[in-house]
């Protein structure tokens, strides 16, 4: 499969990596994710709607596992001049937690739906912001980003 085309080339990422002071293990670990492809296909479950967006600014459909708000954070996404690029499914990994006593607990897998790169930091928050909160709200399991 020949590599997908991404809308920031290699010197702009090194740049954006560069004015972002990030460690080279984390350009690295960013770099493989943006040649690679999503680590897990959404699947419909009861009460969501999964398909593929026809994305202009990665050139590739994305995927989605619910309309909202996923499909609408896609949409916006797509369509906002802050965003350079952004990749769904990005990446599993274990989040461990503490007890209230400072005890290790058992922890588990997770799967971020989005890993976004934007022109600045924190235009993540004014976008957090924009969201309708209502989506959030109406799910028994809010998610919550941090």
């Amino acid at each position: 499969m020949p590599p997908k085309a991404l809308p920031m080339t290699p010197a702009a990422f090194e740049q954006w990596c560069r004015a972002r002071a990030l460690a080279p293990s984390t350009c690295d670990y960013l770099s493989t994710i943006r040649g690679s492809e999503a680590v897990r296909r959404v699947t419909s479950r009861a009460n969501n709607v999964s398909g593929a967006y026809p994305s202009r600014k990665m050139g590739v459909t994305i995927q989605f596992e619910s309309q909202n708000p996923e499909l609408w954070a896609i949409v916006m996404m797509d369509r906002d001049e802050s965003v350079l690029e952004f990749f769904e499914q990005p990446d599993t990994f274990k989040i461990r937690y503490l007890d209230k006593s400072g005890k290790k607990m058992q922890g588990h897998y997770y799967t971020p739906d989005f890993l976004v790169f934007r022109t600045r930091a924190d235009l993540s928050r004014a976008l957090l912001r924009r969201t309708p909160c209502h989506i959030y709200r109406q799910s028994p399991f809010p998610r919550r980003l941090l």
